[in-house]
């Protein structure tokens, strides 16, 4: 199993995914995080082009799929809170997995933060699953961003402690 960066071939098969991650946050309360059809084949062609699109692929098996910007987040500029750091960061965005394999999160944030020694991350308040993972990984609670359409995000950051991986 590996992480690489997401290609056209991977597109339907992340497609479905997003699919079923829309239809989880549906059943789990969190019906407006995600609109039908987001994030667009459009958008995901763009991130490929920036080459920020990456997936975990077992053995041609698309297990995950999540954003790792290395540029700022224009919504990340104001907070209601403070971030813990103004350096330079990487950004998380749009992980979702399959549901096959457990753990698939916590591989990719792993992965994240062997590439970034800081990096932010939102999602919203009723994204229990999410929240869940960001607060388990080592990542502090900053406040409140606002992206689309004015739609309050709980913000997180990971700042990486001298000598630790």
């Amino acid at each position: 199993m590996k992480i690489r960066t997401m290609n056209m071939e991977d597109l339907d098969q992340v497609m479905r995914i997003y699919e079923k991650a829309r239809e989880y946050m549906i059943e789990e309360g969190n019906a407006n995080q995600w609109d039908k059809g987001y994030p667009s084949k459009e958008l995901l062609q763009e991130d490929m082009q920036k080459k920020q699109a990456y997936v975990v692929d077992n053995k041609g098996i698309i297990e995950a799929v999540f954003i790792l910007m290395g540029t700022e987040e224009p919504s990340y500029a104001t907070i209601e809170g403070a971030w813990i750091s103004d350096k330079a960061y990487g950004t998380i965005h749009r992980m979702a997995s399959a549901g096959n394999l457990p753990g698939m999160g916590k591989y990719c944030l792993d992965w994240c933060k062997e590439r970034y020694e800081y990096l932010r991350v939102d999602t919203h308040e009723k994204n229990i699953s999410m929240r869940r993972l960001i607060e388990n990984n080592d990542f502090t609670y900053c406040g409140i961003i606002y992206v689309r359409a004015h739609s309050p995000r709980r913000a997180y950051a990971y700042e990486k402690k001298e000598g630790k991986k």
